[in-house]
């Protein structure tokens, strides 16, 4: 699983899962940058780990996702290696569209840039061996909804 770093999104907690049972990998944002860390764990848990579900899970009031919409639309500099956070996530957004559909979007994104970026899952989901699916987590509600990544196509 790879999702965000804010604490109201612990995975074992809203999966109801023990210590041991999930692989999770966090950031802020739930940034994916290829050859990064967060690819390469992912990787590590499909051809090492063997697992057959891949999450990639966001939350309702992303702080992450809503600075880069803050930054798409004003600009600016950020400091020090915060930047990648954005040129991570501004691809999967739309300044003009609505704002509480923006974390759909960047989790559907996600989806297809972790397809893409990565031989190694691409190939274990082309064999039928594991699955990859987007979600996002409701934080008034405790609802994991899943996103339809080809919903949100650019």
């Amino acid at each position: 699983m790879l999702g965000c770093s804010d604490s109201r999104a612990s995975v074992e907690l809203l999966l109801d899962q023990g210590f041991g049972d999930v692989f999770v990998i966090r950031n802020a944002g739930h940034v994916l940058s290829p050859g990064g860390s967060a690819l390469a764990s992912l990787e590590y848990a499909v051809a090492e780990l063997g697992v057959q579900a891949v999450l990639l899970l966001g939350h309702e009031s992303c702080g992450a996702v809503a600075a880069t919409v803050a930054h798409l639309r004003s600009g600016g500099e950020l400091p020090g290696s915060m930047p990648i956070l954005v040129e991570r996530t501004e691809g999967h957004l739309d300044p003009a569209a609505p704002e509480d559909r923006a974390v759909e979007r960047h989790v559907a994104g996600t989806v297809r840039d972790l397809l893409a970026a990565s031989e190694i899952v691409a190939e274990a989901v082309g064999a039928g061996r594991l699955v990859v699916a987007g979600g996002v987590y409701g934080l008034h509600d405790g609802i994991v909804r899943l996103i339809d990544a080809e919903a949100f196509e650019s």
